[in-house]
Order: structure tokens, then C-alpha cells, then sequence
């Protein structure tokens, strides 16, 4: 409740205790008009009723004189502490708006600045890498999708190197029945020419002498043997024949010739292709060791270490003592000592300054 509120509500409270000895007065009146001393008992209670009127309004002056001075008091306190704080609040804002202040806040502000930028940096080198790293990783499955296709050429290669052993050994048979051809041939002239020369001695001999039964056993012998060796002859060379003709004109050896151009080409090819293996394998190496290290830096971006911290600011310069005042109310011992001491020797005689 402020003081206002007090001063108006204080004299309600004097009118309704003015008013209650009234009441009590025209009670009394009326209960007194029946005694002879009326005049008496009238005067007792204006004295009475003055009595209290004077006791309310001192006790009235009491309090508002207890309140005057509550209030200046409070309005002094109340005005020193606005000073005070607005004191502190000026040393605050000077001291937050100095040089060495500005200078850190923009210090740690490019240093905020540069860390932003090195993780967009480190954020676009990663996006870049994982770019890089899905077209290896393409390339390496456009490498490992034609091994995937070259697989029913192994079995091509299979068949084509079973056909080239069957050629092998069809070429070494060919080989041995063209030598064996080759001995048929000369041992068959050498028996024609020993046919001969016996067919000519035998007619010698015949028309000679007369033949003997062991020479006609013996020419019969020579003759036999010489057919044998002809027929034999004549079939050695109709199986050489059907054997040429059966190289030359079956689709085995074209067959053959294909494989063996099909060959040289997978050949080539998975030569090719190891290399590039091997290429891929060393750049997927490099690019995953390239990975690791930015995501180091980028894990050094978003979690830096953290910054020292700045020492704490200098206590503000202490506030300008308040000007000394003295107290009236306030007794002063070596003031009223002084002033005794001055009126004893005064007294003597003997004045001390």
C-alpha cells in the first residue's frame, strides 16, 4: 500500500471513530434525559468526546509522519541504486565495446567463417569422390559383364582345343600312313624290278633247258607274292586318298581355322581385360585411400577442437567514492569532546586553539 493510499484512508477511519462517541453521546442522551444533573452529564461526555477527538488525530499525525519518512527514505535508496546500476551498466557496455573486444568477436567470427568453408570444401571434395567412385565402380561392372559373357566362349575355347588335339592326332596318322605310302611305294618298284629281272631269267632259263619242277615252284612263288604286293599296294593308296580327301574337303579343318582365330582373339582379350583389372583394382585402392582421408578432414570440419578459451575480462575500475556527508541526527563524540574541552579552559582563563 503506497503512502497515498494511507493518507486518503486514514481520516475514513478518524470520521468513523468521530462517529461512534456521537452515537454513544445521543445514547446516553437519551438515557440521561430521565436524571435531574443534565446539564453535567452533557458537559462529561464533550470532554469525553474531545479527549478521544484529540487522542485519534495525534495518533493520526503519528503515522502520517512515520510514513513521510519511510517514503524518503525509500525514494533516496531507491534513487542511489538507479545510480549504481546505471554506473555498472555503463562500465559493461564500454567495456564490452572496447578494442581487445571487437577484436576477439571478429577474430572468433573469421575463424567460425573458415571453418563453414572447410566444411563446404571437405563437403563438395566427398561429393566429388563419391561421383568418382560410382563411375569405377561402373566401370568395373562393364569389366566384369563381358567375363560374365566370355564364359560360354571358355566353353567354345574347350571344344575349340579338343578339336585341335583331334587335328593333332589326325595330322600324325596322316604323317605315318604317308610314310608308310612312301615305303610301299619304293619296296613295291624294287619287287616290279625284281619281277622283271626274274620273268626275264625265267624265260632265259626256259628257253634254255627244259624247267625243273623246283624252278616252276619257285616262279609260281615269285608270282603270288608279286600280286599280294600289288594289291596291297593299290589299297594303301586308295586309303590315302579317301584320308586326303576326307582333310581337304570336310568342314573339321575350316571348323579348326575358325577355333583357332577365335582363340587368338579371346586371347587378346583376356589379356586386355586383366589389365584393366588391374588398373581398376589400383585406381579403387587409391580412390578408397582418397575417401578415408576426406572424411578424416571432414570429421575434423563438423567436430573441431575445441578453441582455448579467452581469458576472463578485467574486474571493472571501482565506482568514485560518494561524497561525505554527515549525518545531522548522528552524534559526534570528538565534536561535543572539543567543544567541552574548549569551555573548561575558558573557564580557567586559557583559551586553546
Amino acid at each position: 500500500m503506497s503512502v497515498k493510499e494511507k493518507k486518503t484512508k486514514t481520516p475514513a477511519v478518524s470520521v468513523q471513530l468521530s462517529h461512534a462517541p456521537l452515537c454513544c453521546v445521543s445514547c446516553s442522551l437519551h438515557q440521561t434525559c430521565h436524571f435531574p444533573s443534565f446539564l453535567s452529564s452533557c458537559l462529561f461526555l464533550c470532554f469525553l468526546v474531545s479527549q478521544m477527538v484529540i487522542e485519534e488525530v495525534s495518533a493520526i499525525q503519528e503515522n502520517l509522519e512515520i510514513e513521510r519518512t519511510c517514503r524518503e527514505s525509500a525514494e533516496a535508496l531507491a534513487s542511489k541504486v538507479q545510480s549504481t546500476l546505471s554506473y555498472i551498466r555503463s562500465e559493461l557496455i564500454s567495456s564490452a565495446c572496447s578494442d581487445s573486444g571487437v577484436i576477439k568477436v571478429k577474430q572468433e567470427k573469421n575463424k567460425l567463417e573458415m571453418t563453414i568453408k572447410e566444411k563446404n570444401q571437405a563437403l563438395s571434395d566427398l561429393e566429388a569422390v563419391r561421383e568418382q567412385l560410382r563411375v569405377t565402380e561402373e566401370e568395373c561392372h562393364n569389366f566384369w559383364l563381358p567375363k560374365a559373357q566370355i564364359s560360354p566362349c571358355g566353353n567354345l575355347l574347350v571344344v575349340s582345343q579338343l578339336a585341335v588335339e583331334e587335328y593333332g592326332t589326325l595330322h600324325d596318322t596322316f604323317n605315318l600312313e604317308q610314310d608308310l605310302r612312301t615305303q610301299a611305294e619304293n619296296y613295291a618298284r624294287a619287287m616290279v624290278v625284281e619281277q622283271k629281272k626274274l620273268k626275264r631269267q625265267s624265260q632265259i632259263l626256259m628257253q634254255s633247258c627244259s624247267p625243273s619242277q623246283a624252278l616252276q615252284d619257285a616262279l609260281s612263288q615269285v608270282t603270288r607274292l608279286t600280286e599280294e604286293l600289288e594289291t596291297q599296294r593299290l589299297q594303301h593308296q586308295s586309303q590315302i586318298k579317301m584320308m586326303e580327301d576326307m582333310l581337304g574337303n570336310s568342314e573339321t579343318q575350316r571348323e579348326l581355322i575358325a577355333l583357332r582365330h577365335t582363340l587368338e582373339l579371346l586371347e587378346e582379350e583376356k589379356k586386355e581385360c586383366s589389365n584393366k583389372c588391374s588398373k581398376a583394382e589400383l585406381e579403387v585402392k587409391d580412390l578408397r585411400f582418397t575417401v578415408e582421408e576426406l572424411q578424416k578432414k571432414l570429421q575434423a570440419a563438423t567436430n573441431p577442437p575445441p578453441a582455448p578459451t579467452p581469458p576472463p575480462p578485467p574486474p571493472p575500475p571501482p565506482p568514485p567514492a560518494p561524497p561525505s556527508t554527515t549525518n545531522p541526527l548522528r552524534f559526534d563524540h570528538t565534536h561535543s569532546l572539543h567543544h567541552q574541552c574548549v569551555k573548561v579552559f575558558e573557564c580557567d582563563g586559557i583559551i586553546i586553539q
